[in-house]
């Protein structure tokens, strides 16, 4: 019975699988069937189209069933006609063909408008609820809304005479409706002045010289992707103008226009409403009640690089509310990694600057006390003229003489100068430990201000979302309006809290670029003002290579904390620089006791040497006397031994006060290891908080997104008040902060424990890292070798 059962499954599975409904599609269209039009309706459009409804039906687009370069209206309507009796769906395409299409009233087949600019412009019936209302007709809008997009250029770019540029054909279908005036006078309530003019795809230079002379900027009515850089070339050319220019999809933001508001309009996303909206048809839904827009969130894009070619400064809250973009060219700037903006950090920073001064100073200290070895030569000349009385050639005294007098002095042995050699080469050394003390604060500071930016970056990214969660709120709450299944008072709670929402997104806006400021300070500001850095996580290289040699699995329990705790705090008191430094001080007060004892018997030795001459003598008694000559030269050379019998008792003074300074300075070494000690399990405990907080918030936040989702499409439903929606979102919100939050604090906890043990791994060679491993790894066995006794 199993047998016959399945073998009249395999005789039936071709059956099955090989039964499909044909559905055949007509095209009309505006554009001529160029490459890349037959590419993007043959390959792209029916592929998507065919992808979504799934292998039920087989997409067909023949070429019999597609009318391009339709130019009159008339020609779309006896097309249409054609296409009728032979075509399941028909798709249009272009301004003539949708002036063509609405001259029909009544639709025998399912027809689809892609690419409608604005309903009231264009004169396309439009619903209250979003849709065509009308059976077997609907529509893609490739647009918000034309006039909210004028406005909102207006107020972007603070200029009152607007040109909006169609295509030629887009331009004279709008011409032959008369909706150009239309359009003008819409714009009068707002004062502003609205030129509309065609663009030659194959003549752009020449057409957009004909713009207006008055025009201050410029609105680009294109939508649709061209065969060529169509788009690039318009933009080089306002560039070149100094004209700002606004456009309807974020794609051609990136092509370098300078802004928009309709956020995904880009043409992926109308290949896939198309095909979800093909599918609809397919399975039995009304196209008048087909929702007509996409599905969008209004969001400010902004071009940078554009901006600053034309000269435009943005206002702050556009800056800080608008998504920024950048072309090619902007993204070529520089992008800094954590390992470059520390090597900078060292080099620049003035802290670090100024203690390596003080190194250099101490190492002249050590020359000063070697110097004392060295011998003291004097040499001098001395011109002189006494009274004639006391003038006597018998004492060769006479009334003028020029004379010259060298001395020489040589220490030979002072333990207070050997004393004094020794005593700066220490006082150096703890220098130089201050100095890397300093250098290791630094780096924390870079380490904590560079995830500061990050943390900034994050946290703007998800007030941006939820600002645009808050407007997709108030959109429902106006379609339930509109609906009659709430009040107005949902709607001004939603305005409220979309304000509410944006002052917040402009505070975290501003808190990144503090941040950015602190990290350039830090660096003596010598990155550019709009630098960038590389984002970091737990996954990545750095974290890898230098952070991950103490993982979560040694903070998982309180018996392993125990033991990498024990091991760091003996790496602590032993490696870091303030340890070494009070070391040195201790080296230094205990040379000093030293010579306060050996000043009772050691001596001073010195050799000392002096020659006078007299070079020239005039006046009375110049010449020496009948039978003698005067004596010139004269030198004596002697060894000098000195012994201070007694200098006021200092010398005893001064050993008790050596003897002090040195058990001060043990009892300073003993705080500095309790302090030690304390500041590495303090960073041990903020590492297991760090791990744990990763992990459950991480949990929360995916739940409470999910929470959110559901309590939204129940608002939307009107199951749920406004009070748990609000309450959902900020949930969601808080939550998703604390997750973003937490990577950096699990980044800043590791780097913080280097910190607190003296051991940046990012300055240490690999064999310096390899060792501490083994150290940890041989520690980790005798802990646990004791505790198995």
């Amino acid at each position: 019975m199993k047998l016959i059962f399945t073998t009249t499954l395999l005789l039936l599975f071709p059956i099955f699988t090989h039964s499909q409904t044909t559905v055949k599609i007509g095209v009309v269209s505006d554009f001529e069937m160029a490459g890349v039009m037959s590419d993007f309706l043959h390959t792209e459009l029916i592929g998507q189209i065919q992808k979504t409804v799934g292998s039920a039906y087989s997409i067909q687009l023949e070429d019999d069933n597609l009318f391009m370069a339709q130019r009159t209206p008339e020609a779309v309507v006896q097309s249409y006609q054609k296409l009728t009796p032979r075509c399941n769906i028909i798709l249009v395409m272009g301004a003539v063909s949708l002036n063509g299409i609405l001259q029909i009233k009544n639709y025998p087949v399912p027809t689809l408008v892609l690419g409608v600019i604005d309903p009231d412009v264009q004169g396309v019936p439009h619903s209250l609820t979003g849709t065509s209302g009308i059976s077997n007709f609907s529509y893609l809008l490739a647009s918000q809304n034309i006039r909210e997009e004028l406005v909102a250029f207006k107020n972007l770019a603070r200029i009152d005479n607007i040109t909006i540029l169609f295509d030629s054909a887009t331009h004279n279908a709008i011409a032959d409706n008369k909706t150009s005036e239309e359009v003008e006078l819409l714009m009068e309530d707002e004062g502003l002045k609205v030129n509309i003019s065609p663009v030659l795809l194959n003549d752009i230079h020449n057409s957009l010289n004909k713009m207006p002379a008055q025009t201050q900027g410029v609105y680009i009515a294109m939508p649709y992707k061209f065969p060529g850089d169509e788009i690039q070339q318009i933009a080089d050319y306002l560039i070149e103008r100094n004209l700002p220019s606004f456009t309807m999809t974020k794609w051609q933001v990136n092509e370098g226009l300078m802004a928009s508001i309709s956020g995904n309009t880009g043409m992926d996303q109308l290949l896939k409403k198309t095909a979800v909206m093909v599918d609809g048809v397919l399975r039995g839904e009304d196209m008048a009640n087909m929702p007509v827009a996409l599905n969008t969130r209004e969001q400010i894009y902004l071009n940078l690089s554009t901006a600053k070619k034309i000269g435009f400064s943005p206002s702050f809250d556009v800056l800080f509310s608008a998504e920024l973009l950048e072309d090619g060219l902007a993204n070529g700037r520089k992008e800094y990694s954590i390992e470059e903006v520390i090597e900078k950090a060292i080099s620049t920073n003035l802290n670090i600057s100024i203690s390596k001064k003080d190194d250099e100073y101490a190492a002249q200290e050590i020359k000063a006390a070697r110097s004392q070895y060295l011998p003291d030569i004097n040499l001098s000349a001395t011109a002189m003229q006494i009274n004639q009385e006391r003038a006597m050639a018998a004492i060769g005294q006479s009334e003028q003489s020029v004379s010259g007098t060298a001395s020489l002095r040589q220490l030979v042995y002072s333990d207070e100068a050997i004393a004094n050699i020794k005593i700066q080469k220490y006082l150096s050394e703890a220098q130089q430990y201050a100095s890397q003390q300093e250098i290791n604060n630094v780096i924390l500071d870079v380490f904590v201000a560079y995830f500061n930016i990050l943390e900034a970056k994050a946290n703007v990214l998800i007030q941006k979302e939820n600002y645009q969660s808050s407007k997709q709120n108030l959109e429902l709450a106006q379609i339930r309006v509109n609906v009659g299944s709430s009040s107005n008072a949902d709607v001004f709670r939603w305005k409220s809290e979309v304000a509410n929402a944006n002052q917040t997104l402009i505070q975290a806006s501003s808190n990144e670029m503090l941040a950015h400021l602190n990290l350039n300070n830090l660096l003596n500001n010598t990155l550019a003002e709009d630098f960038k850095i590389e984002d970091m996580s737990i996954r990545g290289e750095f974290y890898k290579k230098h952070v991950s040699n103490f993982g979560e699995e040694y903070f998982n329990t309180p018996e392993r904390l125990k033991m990498v705790t024990q091991f760091l705090i003996g790496e602590a008191q032993q490696n870091h620089p303030a340890k070494k430094q009070i070391e040195a001080s201790m080296d230094v007060i205990e040379r000093q006791r030293s010579i306060s004892q050996r000043k009772f018997y050691t001596p001073t030795v010195a050799i000392q040497s002096q020659a006078d001459d007299v070079w020239w003598r005039g006046g009375k008694a110049s010449s020496a006397p009948p039978g003698s000559s005067f004596n010139y030269l004269s030198w004596n050379i002697g060894l000098s031994v000195s012994y201070p019998l007694f200098s006021g008792n200092r010398r005893r003074i001064n050993l008790k006060k050596s003897i002090i300074d040195r058990e001060q300075i043990e009892m300073q070494e003993e705080r500095l290891n309790n302090d030690l000690a304390l500041n590495v399990r303090e960073k041990a405990l903020r590492l297991t908080v760090a791990h744990t907080n990763l992990h459950f918030s991480q949990l929360s936040s995916k739940n409470a997104q999910q929470n959110f989702e559901l309590v939204q499409e129940n608002y939307k439903q009107g199951t749920v008040s406004i009070t748990q929606l609000i309450d959902a979102q900020k949930a969601a919100l808080q939550t998703k902060q604390a997750y973003a939050f937490s990577i950096y604090k699990l980044l800043v906890a590791h780097i913080q424990m280097e910190h607190a043990i003296g051991f940046f791994s990012l300055l240490q060679s690999p064999e310096a890292i390899f060792q501490l491993n083994q150290r940890f790894n041989q520690s980790m066995i005798e802990q646990y070798d004791v505790q198995n006794e």
